[in-house]
């Protein structure tokens, strides 16, 4: 078994390494394995399952699921190296839409799959937990779905979806490249709070927008006024989520520069003023500070605000040539 395992895998790393060439990239940090058709990224950070499978679909992505032996091998073979004996990491089998009827993210039963869940669980009556995990041994066992495991992402390969080109490097149609800064940038109308629009906009492979000139404010700007305040759905219309932060009494960018140093520091009147938590509590944001957050106001000044609050944010992906 364990030769036939390894025998499957070196055709699959041949055949991946021959494919690279002639298939569109789906993300740079995603690997093209051909016997699957389609791409896996192994997230060595553990996180619980929501969340796991929350960073995969934020990726354009689904949380893996051994749907078939070559899907099975595909995820012990990438996580070989990163699980201990006793370790597994979190597959997209699940029985949250009724208890006890397991199936994969897009609907394989169980009973169609490779694996099955241990001797020790398979009393309906012993698996109280909807979420499961892959161990080395091939098990998948039911577990706390607030436990963290590691994960794997897969995206099936679409020869529709993928031949499509961009010059932001994804195809996701609402990145816009701008001239001027030689940026891509993506509107998020559903508001966020900052350490969500934060994890949001890196799994789309980009970041926090980073103003670094009055030409790039006009820009953000620009893309903020296509949105008027009666389209907004947060509560605070007028502002908007940007990447730089209040550490250590200092105002930094994400990438760690001060704003002076990054380009761009222009606040709003009166501004940042680390204005209490609204409920009134005595309540301290992230960071230990009311406001500690950065924003900005429309118009293209900036503003401090609650971490923990929720307004619209913009991303930011340079161009492939120059990303890091």
């Amino acid at each position: 078994m364990l030769r036939l395992f390894l025998l499957v895998f070196l055709v699959v790393i041949i055949d991946a390494g021959e494919l690279d060439r002639v298939h569109p990239k789906f993300r740079p940090d995603y690997k093209y394995v051909a016997t699957i058709g389609g791409w896996m990224k192994m997230h060595r950070v553990p996180t619980d399952w929501r969340d796991a499978r929350t960073r995969c679909q934020l990726e354009g992505a689904d949380l893996a699921s051994p749907s078939d032996d070559l899907m099975l091998n595909a995820m012990l073979f990438i996580s070989k190296d990163a699980v201990g004996v006793n370790c597994g990491v979190y597959t997209g089998i699940h029985s949250w839409f009724s208890k006890g009827d397991f199936t994969s993210i897009d609907g394989t039963p169980l009973w169609k799959m490779p694996v099955e869940l241990s001797s020790s669980q398979m009393c309906s009556r012993k698996i109280p937990h909807p979420c499961t995990v892959l161990f080395p041994s091939g098990t998948n066992d039911a577990v706390d779905c607030n436990q963290p495991y590691i994960f794997i992402c897969y995206r099936k390969y679409n020869k529709e979806i993928h031949n499509i080109k961009s010059e932001c490097g994804t195809n996701d149609p609402e990145y816009k490249y701008y001239e001027t800064p030689g940026r891509c940038y993506k509107f998020h109308l559903q508001p966020q709070t900052w350490p969500d629009a934060y994890k949001i906009c890196l799994a789309e492979g980009g970041h926090l927008a980073i103003v670094n000139s009055d030409e790039e404010v006009k820009v953000i700007s620009s893309i903020f006024e296509l949105h008027p305040a009666n389209t907004m759905l947060s509560k605070w219309k007028d502002h908007l989520l940007l990447g730089f932060i209040l550490f250590n009494e200092t105002w930094n960018t994400i990438h760690g520069q001060s704003l002076h140093e990054a380009g761009f520091a222009s606040w709003k009147e009166g501004q940042p003023n680390n204005w209490p938590h609204p409920d009134n509590s005595g309540h301290l944001d992230l960071y230990g500070n009311n406001q500690s957050c950065g924003s900005m106001v429309r118009g293209g000044l900036l503003d401090d605000i609650w971490c923990d609050t929720q307004f619209a944010f913009i991303c930011e992906r340079p161009l492939p040539d120059v990303a890091k």
